[in-house]
């Protein structure tokens, strides 16, 4: 089994999150696959910058974003530009949200590198 020093954790995360080019985040109808598929219409990315990482790991300060009415949000994605840019990732929510008038989710990101 292959075990990485903390220096080496960091190294990864950082190379995801603060030096990553990869801070804009959007609001997805169902799953974005590989390609950010279902990207919610009406909500713009939002910008969500990391930290230097610490002990494997870094966490955005969160974004907020705007959800028009009658929608239904079930993933996020992360793209490397505000408009247009290239998918890198995305994931589930914890949970579907339903907004039967327009509000605001509120999305919070963590990078985590283990130690093997």
């Amino acid at each position: 089994m292959t075990s990485y020093s903390m220096v080496a954790r960091n190294k990864v995360v950082d190379s995801l999150g603060v030096n990553g080019g990869g801070d804009w985040f959007s609001m997805h109808t169902d799953d974005p696959g590989t390609t950010g598929l279902n990207e919610l219409a009406g909500s713009p990315r939002k910008n969500g910058p990391y930290p230097a990482a610490s002990a494997g790991e870094a966490t955005n300060s969160g974004t907020l974003h705007d959800i028009p009415a009658g929608s239904t949000i079930r993933f996020y994605g992360r793209w490397s530009a505000a408009t247009s840019g290239t998918f890198l990732l995305g994931g589930p929510l914890p949970a579907q949200e339903v907004f039967g008038v327009a509000g605001q989710y509120q999305l919070s990101n963590k990078i985590v590198q283990g130690a093997s």
